[in-house]
């Protein structure tokens, strides 16, 4: 808006007033679009001729980090077994309910491994 004219004003264009009604004339006319025949045609050879490419490199970084943590939860588990054998399997004292909820975790991780190592098994 230019700085002289007030907001309440319509805009006043400079354009030829036979233009107007040309243009709604126009925008009026419903369009009429049409498919090719041989539209699905050129589509399919045209997908067969570019060859599938991979953005990135597949990465394995979930499953590196289970084989990790599963020794790690190997390792806490050998050096809790001397002192939950001590004490009653049976009876829950903390030292043991930990020793369960570990091991229960490296048969979960074991399991999920075991799915991603041998695609038949999915």
């Amino acid at each position: 808006m230019r700085p002289n004219e007030k907001a309440d004003q319509p805009m006043q264009h400079d354009a030829d007033p036979a233009l107007y009604p040309a243009m709604l004339e126009a925008l009026e006319v419903k369009p009429n679009p049409a498919i090719p025949g041989d539209f699905a045609a050129r589509m399919a050879r045209m997908a067969q001729a570019q060859p599938v490419k991979r953005m990135q490199p597949q990465t394995h970084y979930g499953q590196a980090a289970a084989w990790i943590s599963l020794l790690v939860l190997a390792v806490v588990v050998a050096v809790l077994s001397p002192a939950t054998t001590a004490a009653n399997p049976l009876s829950p004292t903390p030292l043991v309910l930990l020793e369960y909820i570990l091991i229960a975790q490296m048969l979960a991780l074991a399991l999920w491994l075991g799915t991603r190592s041998f695609p038949g098994t999915r």
